[in-house]
């Protein structure tokens, strides 16, 4: 993340072939799509926990 990031804010060569408005339309929005990608992963992790207990305690701790 850190490696595009710091790409998206150095400007392209002299002869590259991807001007730096290009780069930064593909490759700018990588911070949030991967804050967005955490915040999904955290909260399905809550509800998978909140499932558990949930037939844990449904089980009255049988299984688990």
């Amino acid at each position: 993340m850190l490696i595009i990031l710091t790409a998206d804010f150095t400007p392209a060569i002299k002869n590259s072939f991807i001007r730096d408005g290009t780069f930064h339309q593909v490759y700018g929005l990588s911070l949030i799509a991967f804050f967005a990608s955490m915040l999904a992963y955290l909260f399905t992790l809550f509800i998978n926990i909140r499932i558990f207990h949930f037939w844990k305690k449904r089980s009255q701790r049988k299984y688990f």
